[in-house]
């Protein structure tokens, strides 16, 4: 499942687009119900959290729902779609 960027201001320009995969035997977001992102540092992610619910977490277990969330570091996005990551812009804590 792919992401989209747009961009805040103006007429919501798209930036891009980007997948969370399959990574050292954990599976990707297959689909999802949201997301979310924080620009400031949280624990080992130091320029920011994307955060996306995995609708359907692999291998499958019969018979009941598995659902997870994925966490990646905004920063690593943000490099692959040549956007700025600003951790003093605002702060959710304060």
């Amino acid at each position: 499942m792919a992401s989209s960027v747009y961009r805040r201001e103006g007429s919501n320009a798209h930036l891009g687009q980007f997948r969370i995969g399959q990574d050292d035997g954990i599976d990707g977001v297959e689909n999802s119900d949201g997301s979310a992102v924080l620009n400031v540092p949280m624990g080992d992610f130091d320029q920011g959290l994307f955060v996306a619910h995995d609708g359907a977490n692999t291998p499958a277990v019969p018979d009941r729902e598995n659902t997870n969330f994925k966490f990646t570091g905004w920063g690593d996005i943000a490099e692959e779609l040549g956007l700025d990551v600003d951790t003093d812009g605002w702060n959710p804590r304060g």
